[in-house]
Parts: C-alpha cells; sequence; structure tokens
C-alpha cells in the first residue's frame, strides 16, 4: 500500500533500494540474518580506472591480509575494489592499497562503501532485493561485489 492509501497489486515485486530495503524489510520485515562472525568483511572501496588492454573474459578475485580485491574488465574500463573488514584494516589502507595494485588512471575518486554480510531471514515473500552483497558494482553501488 502506498502512502496515498492506494494499492498495487502483482506476482512478483523487486526491491531496488540497496542496503535501505525498503520493500522487503521496512515493509515486509523479512528479517536479516547477519553473517559477520563468518564473513567480517563490513566495507569496500571501490574505484572505476581506465583499461588497461584489452578485456578479459573472468573476474580477478584475490586474498589479500584484511579481505579480498577485485578486478573486472569492461569494454571502456576497468571496475576494481577492495572488500575489507574494518577492524582489519582502515578506510585509509584499503584506498591506499587500492590505489597502489591499480596502476591505470582513475576516471573518478574511489568511494567506500559500508555493508553487513547476511541474508533475509524469510525467503519466498515474492521479492527479490538488491541488498546484501551483490557483486560490487564499480559505478555507484549500494551493497554486496558485479563491475
Amino acid at each position: 500500500m502506498l502512502e496515498d492509501g492506494q494499492v498495487i497489486e502483482g506476482d512478483l515485486f523487486i526491491d531496488c533500494t540497496g542496503a535501505r530495503a525498503l520493500l522487503i524489510e521496512q515493509a515486509l520485515h523479512t528479517g536479516y540474518e547477519d553473517w559477520n562472525h563468518w564473513l567480517p568483511s563490513n566495507r569496500a572501496v571501490a574505484l572505476q580506472t581506465e583499461a588497461d588492454g584489452p578485456a578479459v573474459p573472468y573476474t580477478r578475485a584475490i586474498a589479500h591480509e584484511a579481505g579480498w580485491h577485485w578486478k573486472i574488465s569492461l569494454q571502456h574500463r576497468i571496475g576494481c575494489g577492495i572488500v575489507f573488514s574494518d577492524a582489519h584494516m582502515s578506510d585509509d589502507e584499503a584506498t591506499a592499497k587500492l590505489l597502489a595494485e591499480n596502476p591505470s588512471k582513475p576516471l573518478r575518486d574511489p568511494w567506500i562503501i559500508p555493508f553487513r554480510t547476511g541474508r533475509r531471514r524469510k525467503a519466498g515473500t515474492r521479492m527479490w532485493s538488491r541488498s546484501g552483497w551483490r557483486a560490487a558494482s564499480s559505478s555507484r553501488w549500494s551493497p554486496p561485489a558485479s563491475t
């Protein structure tokens, strides 16, 4: 039901509000199971850079001391970032590490993405949500990583 009382009916609703989860959590109260004790990553720093050669048909995911680093070649640029735990690495350290490991010219400043690892408690609510850890898109991204 909308604020004006209008009811929208449908077979499937897609919640594209990211971590805010306006439909799946705030309206349907599905609950969230926190996985931080299993997967303690809770932040990412993302970056878009110029392409550094022909695009490769795979995503590189490399482990590091506080999480992992991704690099995704697109036709016109590279999307990359570092997923980490703020208990083990600061935002500044992660940003410096990301810039050092990606020497191509940045197309914009890196940005920090806070998130919570986990899943919705209630599945089958006829909803699909973009929140959680989706593949980290190196354009504005609100958590889980796709570029």
